[in-house]
């Protein structure tokens, strides 16, 4: 199963998060119990809620929920929100969690970069997901090493190549205060 958050800021500085999970149910179990809480970068717990969900198979909306005055993610100051769910069905409890940031951002046209309403120059680079001896098979700490040394170099936008690359990178990204353009 996946855990999804999608979150946006309106222009009063309030956000909304919406969370969905896809379930992927191949024992045809029919009932579950699934909570979830989501909680701030300062460790306040924002959300939370429990329901019953009957269709085990597929996409399963939590709810989209009100955040007001949300801690805002930033290249210097990554600030992300928990979101944590339990699944309990047929006696056994699986557990997610994800992360997410709330931010705005815009291109002026012919202009610069805006982040929470203050422009930022990007500085970046791209990655492809290889290196010498691993090919495309690189090893997470490999990967941690890569970005954290991007990161202090200075980069503050990356673009990934033409495919697909491992979670940890977006997940690093995240929390390290790097904006993606992934293809």
């Amino acid at each position: 199963s996946g855990l999804w958050l999608d979150t946006e800021i309106d222009g009063k500085g309030n956000g909304t998060i919406s969370i969905d999970l896809d379930l992927r149910n191949p024992d045809g179990v029919r009932n579950a119990d699934v909570t979830f809480a989501l909680t701030s970068p300062s460790g306040r717990k924002v959300v939370s809620g429990s329901r019953s969900a009957v269709a085990l198979d597929g996409p399963l909306s939590l709810g989209t929920f009100t955040v007001k005055s949300p801690e805002l993610w930033d290249v210097g100051s990554p600030a992300l929100y928990r979101c944590e769910v339990s699944l309990t069905a047929g006696g056994q409890t699986s557990v997610a969690e994800s992360y997410a940031g709330f931010r705005s951002f815009r291109f002026e046209e012919k202009g610069p970069f805006y982040l929470n309403g203050r422009r930022l120059l990007l500085r970046g680079t791209h990655r492809h997901e290889d290196h010498a001896g691993y090919g495309a098979a690189v090893p997470d700490s490999i990967v941690r090493r890569e970005m954290k040394m991007m990161k202090n170099m200075g980069v503050n936008f990356i673009r990934l190549g033409h495919y697909q690359q491992s979670d940890i990178v977006l997940n690093l990204c995240d929390s390290l205060g790097i904006l993606v353009w992934e293809e």
